[in-house]
């Protein structure tokens, strides 16, 4: 009975296993029907002249056609205002007809995927109709609301809000029927749907189980942000305004505003999940597939694919569409590839769009040279490729006069000049089947639109004769790459993508079996031939074949290659194929680039790699000297597209050129070292670490390694924020010490090789400061050096002025406080003690730089700027001379008094901040000539990645080194290897070209590192930060695996726990914890202080956790970090390339590179049980290696000797080996 039972939950096992996962590496091809084939002459295409071609879209090699809209509907915005979701427009046929396509497609092996219009209906619907007439179930279906009484004349009813329509003007229309207004976010014709209606959330499961019965396979969910509104109970039962953009003067165009009130709400992904669990209702042996189209932020996208346990959809990457065009660069392209591989969960299936019914046509995007290579591109990429109809073709955009416009987005703009720029007609012309009347699309006499002038020309027939097309003939190239889709390389191989210049692009797909085929894509950007040289890229074999050569290219299908010299034509764009075997590796080496299902590698800048879909590998390398980035071809791998010879040539004039200069670029892999001076050593027994208790303990920072201590504040303060409250920028706070006594201290850390960077808090002052204090007394100098407003008289209390507006601080409450003798609010964006200075004054701005002089003149090596996107808030000039409120954020169990109530849109990142740090950076590098030693300047700015990454520079501008919190905010102790490596990678593939990285794992304003991710990855989360480019930020006890100390209601001083004025709760907001005395020894206070106490407690455990303990003990937290410092210091690791591998779940490694020298591996197990790792997928990894770094739980001893093939990690090991052999010998 037990045998059988076990046989039955085999079987089931082996029934989940055969539903066909068929979409992880497909061919989505988009039928707009109005435009495909016409088969009854009306001029409009219809469902039987689809399937009538269906048989072209079978020899094509699609998996499915996506169908726009067949539905019911008045056709206003063409199938997207649906009358019935249950019935099929007229003019494309009968529900006969749609039954029959489908017997067809299924014939020929051709799923179909429907349009879902979710958002809105017609306002011919019945529903809508019911709702009009408050019928029972239909009242709530639809977002209706009351009208704004005139001012002047109450019979006058205006919009419920100022929301504006995606095509223009109000979003609000008036019923007069039912005496309310309702929204209708696209064209009036279309209202929007009540998502807060539970009836009507079932209605709409209801209409995709209604088309899962009919046999489809999916669906592709239009505008699937715009489903929810914020709900208007939260806002006293009325729906707000939404701010403006500041983009734009046009009150009627939908960009004028902000709409933080209809996009992008959070339930909006929970119906999503609900949607899909429908799916899966139909999904027994064929998965559903569901894509959902959402122009939004990348990190709001990805949540469509899923949360948790719950499963999503596939989100349109519309990166192709909206980040290249016919300029775009091959760096561009690699860049972002990487971005959305990079951003894109674990497990989940990539896909690529490079056009569609709203967009212009590819070929007219990025130009007719250039069809071949973004199909190429959408195609040998992994997941899904969604090709919309006629791009196989090069079809572009027709010529639509305003007679002939017919798209309600063109018209809504009553503009027969400028109509085009928002026409999206051009690319839904007629599709090209001949050069006959009406391209054969129609036999009418007319088309519902006119059909492209280049008809003739570009079409079915001309290129099935043609000697090489797009489409098909001898050398038919988009056919045979679309033919490459299902080989085990492309379907679920590793992707490598290299710009090996600026022109030349190269994409590699290598299998995880060594029996199947490799594929390599190459495409010229150039109107001129180039010949490539492949040796730089793992994985490439001697010996190639041509199986896909695209219209410009002059090497033809069949044709061999050598990988030393592949001649490719300008505007080229082909496939090369091999069998990987003994010869796969690439320089020689001959390793296996597809690791064992899991490993992924580490992209960024134009190069590296990047996780691929449910499981499969992908291999990117990343250039990570990105101060010689101008000796090198644009994005390649460092050095990787030159000869060994070359490359020596090149090592030596860099060192030359570094030599010339004079200048140490110290800071491009440093590790710095953070002090909170309060905490670290007191020299004088008050209880309170100072400057000569810094001093003291500088051998011990020289002897773990570190390149140079930041300093929190050390200024004279009142201290109600701890230093970050400053009375005088120019001064010592008593507390710890005088000028002399930092005179000192910047000796002795001279002598001993140790730099010294300040904090620099320019945001705001201490209300003691004398420029404060004259501020308020408005002396002409400096009235206007703080954010000064009147405040808003009550209505029910005209005598009584409310602060100006709803802004709420940082630290809670409102962010404005009254001055009495001023008569004015003031702007705090943290405590009521920390005015906010008023940056859109020059003499502000004049009065730091001169700050950042006094300190530079005393020798410092840099800054660390703190909350630098506060510097600025908008300008009330540009509000009609008041600061406006911000938007509520509807994030759930915040209170008015919640600083994450608010949406902070006017407070932070406003765009004038970039300008004020390059403007600095002028400074810091006067001073790096002046002084011969080069200045850094880091950023704190907890924002948007895209908004961080601006912090670097522009185009024309230098900036600072904005700080990455990544491992803060996006890692737990519940992270695995590969959430470790997506982290790792957003990083690194989002930062620009030439810039260096920086790897932060706490501060004095986080919980510490232990606490977070726990004691026994301490080790795991030092290494990371050390053994990955560019600069480690260790804040002070990481080394030694300090905890958070317990700090009661009693002791707290942290003026974010007070405000909560909360005993029982304020340990949620408090910072204290973090900020405990260090722990030098086990006697008492930690050997801190020789005080009776110290202004904080220390924290319990510091006799077992402390420098002497960890010193004496025969392995520890401390002994490791001292041996990974070190290993920061080899040549590969200080400027190799990186590679990113989760081996496994719980098994990741770090590869570093550099030709001539060993390669340095660091391998971490996360799991509490001892595995045995194989690194045979590691790319030019030697066999031979020995261990440089071992961990406190390691049993692997430094120096100990290993083979690749299997390194025993013992739990929560972190090791670091290094190869006995040099890296990356030139192939024979």
């Amino acid at each position: 009975m037990r045998l059988l039972g076990l046989l039955v939950l085999a079987a089931a096992a082996v029934g989940v296993s055969c539903v066909d996962m068929w979409f992880n590496s497909a061919v989505v091809y988009q039928i707009y029907p109005r435009s495909f084939m016409d088969s009854n002459g009306d001029g409009i295409g219809d469902l039987n002249g689809i399937k009538q071609k269906l048989p072209y879209l079978q020899e094509l090699g699609v998996d499915a056609i996506w169908l726009s809209p067949i539905y019911k509907s008045p056709m206003y915005d063409f199938g997207y205002d649906i009358a019935d979701y249950k019935s099929i427009a007229t003019e494309y046929g009968t529900m006969d007809d749609f039954d029959a396509l489908m017997v067809e497609a299924k014939r020929l092996g051709v799923r179909v995927v429907l349009d879902y219009v979710p958002n809105h209906t017609s306002n011919e619907s019945v529903w809508f109709k019911n709702s009009i007439d408050r019928v029972d179930n239909y009242t709530d279906y639809y977002v209706w609301a009351d009208g704004i009484p005139d001012a002047t004349n109450a019979s006058i009813l205006h919009p419920p809000s100022n929301w504006i329509s995606v095509f223009r003007n109000s979003a609000w229309e008036y019923n007069a029927k039912r005496g309310q207004y309702y929204l209708h976010q696209f064209v009036i014709g279309q209202p929007d749907i009540n998502y807060r209606s539970p009836l009507l959330r079932e209605e709409m499961k209801d209409v995709l189980r209604f088309w899962l019965k009919k046999g489809v396979s999916g669906f592709r969910v239009d505008a699937v942000n715009m489903l929810y509104e914020v709900d208007p109970a939260d806002f006293g039962n009325v729906y707000p305004d939404e701010p403006m953009s500041n983009t734009t003067t046009d009150t009627n165009d939908y960009g004028y505003l902000l709409h933080p009130y209809t996009k992008d709400l959070n339930e909006t992904y929970y119906v999503v999940y609900d949607w899909r669990d429908v799916l899966n209702e139909f999904a027994q042996n064929e998965s559903k597939i569901m894509m959902t189209e959402a122009y939004t932020d990348m990190d709001l996208m990805m949540r469509y694919y899923g949360e948790g346990s719950r499963d999503g959809s596939i989100p349109f990457n519309f990166i192709f569409l909206g980040e290249l065009n016919g300029q775009s660069t091959a760096n561009n392209m690699s860049t972002v590839i990487q971005k959305w591989m990079s951003n894109m969960p674990s497990g989940k299936v990539a896909n690529w769009v490079n056009g569609n019914h709203d967009n212009t046509r590819m070929a007219s995007k990025h130009g007719v040279k250039r069809v071949d290579a973004m199909n190429m591109l959408a195609l040998i990429l992994p997941g899904v490729t969604i090709t919309y109809q006629g791009e196989e073709l090069g079809m572009t955009d027709g010529n639509i006069s305003w007679v002939d416009t017919k798209d309600p987005q063109a018209c809504n703009t009553e503009d027969p000049i400028n109509y085009w720029k928002s026409s999206r007609d051009p690319a839904r012309t007629p599709f090209h089947w001949d050069a006959t009347a009406n391209a054969g699309f129609s036999t009418s006499s007319s088309t519902w639109l006119p059909v492209a002038d280049n008809y003739q020309t570009v079409n079915v027939a001309v290129e099935k004769a043609a000697a090489k097309s797009h489409y098909k003939a001898s050398y038919p190239f988009y056919k045979d790459v679309v033919a490459l889709k299902h080989t085990a390389a492309v379907a679920s191989g590793s992707l490598g993508t290299h710009a090996l210049s600026s022109d030349v692009l190269v994409v590699t797909r290598v299998p995880t079996s060594t029996s199947d085929a490799t594929y390599v894509a190459i495409l010229n950007l150039a109107s001129s031939s180039t010949t490539v040289n492949l040796n730089s890229i793992a994985g490439v074999p001697e010996a190639m074949r041509v199986v896909a050569s695209g219209v410009d290219c002059a090497l033809n299908k069949e044709v061999l290659v050598q990988r030393t010299s592949v001649t490719v034509s300008g505007n080229c764009a082909m496939v090369l194929k091999t069998n990987t075997g003994s010869d796969s590796g690439g320089n020689g080496n001959g390793t296996d680039s597809g690791g064992n299902g899991n490993g992924t590698d580490s992209g960024g800048n134009g190069n590296g790699t990047i996780p691929t879909p449910a499981g499969s590998a992908t291999t990117f390398t990343i250039p990570l000297i990105r101060s010689l980035t101008p000796f090198q071809p644009k994005g390649s791998t460092i050095m990787g597209g030159f000869s060994a010879k070359m490359r020596k040539i090149l090592l030596l004039v860099i060192a030359t050129a570094a030599a010339v200069s004079g200048v140490d670029e110290w800071w491009h892999s440093a590790v710095i070292y953070q002090i909170y001076p309060r905490s670290f050593k007191d020299s004088n027994g008050d209880g309170i670490g100072d400057i000569n208790g810094i001093t003291s303990k500088l051998p011990y920072l020289k002897d773990i390694g570190v390149d140079a201590i930041w300093l929190s504040p050390i200024f004279l303060s009142p201290m109600f924020d701890f230093g970050y409250d400053i009375t005088d920028y120019k001064k010592i706070a008593p507390e710890y010490g005088t000028m002399e006594d930092f005179n000192k201290l910047m000796a002795e850390a001279k002598k001993l090789g140790l730099r010294v960077v300040l904090d620099y808090v320019i945001n705001h002052t201490s209300n003691d400061s004398e420029w404060f204090i004259k501020s308020t007394q408005r002396d002409p100098n400096y009235a206007d050096y703080y954010i000064w407003a009147h405040g808003k008289p009550d209505p029910k209390n005209p005598d009584y002025l409310g602060p100006p507006n709803n802004w709420v601080s940082v630290f809670r409450k409102s962010a404005w406080e009254y001055n009495v003798q001023r008569g004015q609010y003031y702007l705090h964006q943290f405590a009521v003690g920390q005015p906010d200075l008023n940056f859109r004054n020059a003499k502000v701005v004049e009065e730091m730089k001169d700050v950042l002089r006094f300190w530079l003149e005393k020798g410092v090596s840099g800054i660390r700027i703190d909350a630098v996107n506060h510097l600025y808030e908008v300008d009330p000039a540009n509000h009609d001379g008041h600061y406006p409120d911000e938007p509520l954020s509807g994030a759930p169990g915040a209170t008015p008094e919640d600083y994450n109530y608010l949406n902070h849109i006017y407070t932070k990142d406003q765009n004038e901040t970039y300008n004020i740090v390059y403007d600095l950076k002028v400074i810091l590098d006067q001073y790096t000539e002046k002084q011969n030693d080069s200045k850094i300047m880091l950023t704190e700015a907890y924002a948007d990645l895209p908004k961080i990454m601006r912090y670097y520079g522009d185009k024309n501008r230098n900036g600072s080194v904005p700080f990455n919190f990544f491992y803060m905010t996006e890692l737990t102790n519940k992270s695995n290897a590969r959430d470790i490596k997506m982290a790792i990678d957003k990083w690194m593939t989002h930062m620009p070209a030439g810039k260096v990285a920086n790897w932060v794992n706490g501060n004095h304003d986080q919980s510490r590192l232990a606490s977070k991710f726990g004691v026994d990855r301490v080790d795991v989360m030092n290494m990371l930060a050390l053994i990955l480019p560019g600069i480690t930020i260790t804040y002070q006890g990481e080394e030694i695996g300090m905890t958070d100390g317990h700090i009661s209601w009693k002791d707290t001083k942290d003026p974010q726990a007070c405000n909560t004025e909360d005993p029982v709760n304020y340990y949620k907001s408090s910072r204290d914890p973090a900020r405990t005395p260090f722990h030098w020894d086990a006697t008492a206070n930690a050997g801190f202080s020789t005080g009776s106490s110290t202004w904080l407690p220390v924290a319990d455990n510091y006799q077992t956790v402390n420098v002497a303990v960890e010193k004496a003990a025969a392995k520890s937290h401390l002994k490791f970090y001292k041996e990974v410092v070190a290993v920061k210091r080899l040549p590969a690791v200080r400027s190799g390339d990186l590679e990113v591998r989760a081996l496994c779940e719980n098994v990741i490694a770090v590869a570093r590179y550099l030709p001539g020298h060993p390669v340095v591996v660091g391998v971490i197990n996360l799991f509490d049980a001892e595995i045995p790792v194989d690194l045979n997928s590691i790319h030019l990894l030697p066999r031979d290696l020995q261990v440089e770094a071992s961990g406190a739980y390691c049993k692997l001893e430094k120096g100990d000797k290993v083979q690749k093939g299997k390194v025993t990690m013992s739990p929560h090991c972190a090791l670091v080996l290094s190869s006995t052999q040099n890296c990356c010998a030139a192939p024979k």
